[in-house]
């Protein structure tokens, strides 16, 4: 009856998220042995937990560590549409858009960043190398965010 669907339909809900995050963790395990699955796997864990941007995020390190920087501003877009207030996001799309030759929408990107997380002094410097034009090595930037997360997890 009624209490047999409701319950199921609780079970879905609480469900959906957890195995969202299982499909991410896969992913971001397995991704350079078999990028297409771990997409693929983002893509359905994006589908059974809309509310957040985790899939997108893994989706667009994931495109940036294999040099996919169309993919990469794709993946980080569509996390900024879930989640406007993360900084992280925004940083990646202002390294995209600064490799695509944007100066005007890195800045943009990155002052938003900033204003996100204004006490990083890490986006304060791809902010200032922005403004001089300068190159940023966004892969050495994204291993040096690696490192800060791993170094809190411990």
């Amino acid at each position: 009856g009624p209490a047999v669907v409701c319950t199921s339909a609780a079970a879905l809900v609480l469900a959906a998220p957890w195995l969202a995050e299982q499909h991410i963790r896969t992913a971001a395990s397995s991704w350079p042995a078999d990028p297409g699955r771990a997409l693929a796997l983002l893509d359905r864990a994006r589908r059974l937990d809309p509310l957040t941007a985790e899939a997108d995020l893994a989706a667009g390190v994931i495109a940036s560590r294999r040099g996919d920087v169309a993919g990469m501003r794709a993946a980080f877009g569509r996390a900024v549409e879930r989640q406007p207030s993360n900084w992280f996001a925004h940083l990646e799309l202002a390294l995209g858009a600064a490799e695509s030759g944007d100066r005007g929408l890195a800045l943009a990107h990155i002052r938003r960043a900033r204003s996100l997380n204004p006490r990083d002094g890490t986006l304060k410097e791809v902010e200032n190398a922005l403004e001089r034009r300068e190159q940023v090595d966004r892969r050495a930037l994204e291993d040096r965010f690696v490192e800060r997360v791993r170094s809190l997890s411990r």
